[in-house]
């Protein structure tokens, strides 16, 4: 099940489930998701830049550790996590598609609710808001407590714009590069947003691979930019 992190909700606020949320990917994705009704969870180290993963001179001081000794525990620990992203926007974003999305591609539409409820795992996966930080200056582990999930929802603030919210599984294998989580696509899914740079008759190739999956109620729009 999804739920917000113990750790979490003091420094974090849990947003409202209302709270509409984006999931830009390409083609080849979409049709992993919509095939396999599984969100696809990727180990963070094998795609997050690894001076993201990282902590600062502030957060070593804090712990009374040497920087490289702190780094040295994180970036074992960084192995251990898996993550789905997403990004929170009340409409979808032409600067996202253009970072996400190169030609044919997607964006799917949801709620932090159905979010939630989509999930049919038996996996304790945790959920959070990225927290965008100065990493010269800001402390991305809060004292007393040292957890390296905050690593896992902290980002360097040039990102910030992304609103992202990071869905993260903790787990102990570090022979697996994903995981994938079971969900419930008519939960899940509320609209699918054609990208503005995909093909003329792709739209089509996108409601033929809904009907087959028996997800025709769901619109898909096109957006022209």
């Amino acid at each position: 099940m999804i739920k917000y992190h113990k750790d979490l909700i003091q420094a974090i606020p849990p947003l409202d489930e209302s709270t509409v949320i984006w999931r830009y990917m390409d083609f080849r994705k979409f049709q992993y998701l919509i095939h396999q009704s599984k969100l696809y969870f990727a180990r963070i180290d094998r795609f997050i830049k690894q001076e993201e993963l990282s902590v600062s001179e502030k957060d070593a001081y804090n712990y009374r550790l040497s920087y490289e000794e702190l780094l040295s525990v994180c970036e074992r620990d960084n192995k251990r996590y898996f993550v789905n992203c997403w990004s929170i926007a009340d409409k979808d974003e032409s600067f996202m598609w253009d970072k996400f999305v190169q030609g044919d591609g997607v964006a799917i539409k949801t709620t932090i609710g159905s979010l939630i409820r989509s999930d049919i795992s038996d996996k304790n996966i945790n959920i959070s808001p990225v927290q965008y930080l100065d990493y010269g200056k800001d402390s991305v582990l809060p004292v007393p407590e040292l957890n390296s999930f905050w690593i896992v929802v902290s980002k360097s603030d040039r990102f910030k714009e992304e609103h992202e919210l990071r869905l993260f599984y903790h787990y102990d294998s570090l022979n697996a590069d994903h995981i994938d989580i079971p969900v419930c696509l008519k939960t899940l899914v509320q609209e699918v947003r054609i990208s503005p740079y995909s093909n003329d008759d792709f739209s089509n190739t996108v409601k033929s691979i809904l009907d087959k999956a028996g997800l025709v109620t769901i619109p898909v729009s096109e957006l022209h930019i």
